[in-house]
């Protein structure tokens, strides 16, 4: 399915939006849970956005923005969870958080770390012009053991070059 870009809005999360929040984060184990207060505490950080995204109006997913706004211009995609994976939405989303980052947040540089055993994460961000800088071993505990995550990242150069895809 893809979902015209005008169908698709993003906004600052509210408190009210938490109940959604807390539950689309514990329908996955491929990032980390926070606590309430935890994703209350991003909405006072001026150095953090905690966005929200609709489709058709209705919530899809959110995502967290770290080291918004500081000197080195490098923003960290702290997580991104779609509600429902496998439908182009996460793709469309990312592509209107690099233009966010780079046009008006006015990024050098967007990165991630991805869990090494999240293949389409990891294949979207490829395909999306992320490249792999590394790796932090064993660095996250999830269930019964430790797993490796994988660093990567975006230029803003190298996104002014990329070809204007259309949003699907």
């Amino acid at each position: 399915m893809v979902v015209p870009d005008a169908d698709i809005s993003i906004r600052s999360t509210t408190e009210s939006d938490l109940v959604f929040v807390l539950r689309v984060e514990r329908s996955t184990d491929l990032v980390r849970h926070a606590t309430i207060q935890e994703h209350r505490d991003l909405f006072v950080d001026p150095h953090s956005a905690h966005l929200l995204f609709n489709v058709r109006g209705q919530p899809a997913g959110y995502l967290i923005l770290r080291d918004v706004a500081t000197p080195d211009r490098s923003i960290r995609l702290q997580r991104i969870v779609v509600a429902t994976p496998g439908q182009g939405v996460g793709r469309q989303i990312l592509r209107m958080l690099k233009t966010l980052a780079f046009q008006e947040l006015r990024a050098h540089r967007l990165w991630l770390d991805v869990m090494e055993d999240n293949v389409r994460a990891r294949h979207l961000y490829q395909s999306e012009g992320f490249k792999t800088e590394g790796m932090f071993r064993e660095a996250c505990w999830r269930r019964d053991a430790f797993v490796s995550l994988i660093i990567m990242s975006i230029l803003e150069e190298e996104w002014r070059h990329e070809p204007r895809r259309s949003p699907g």
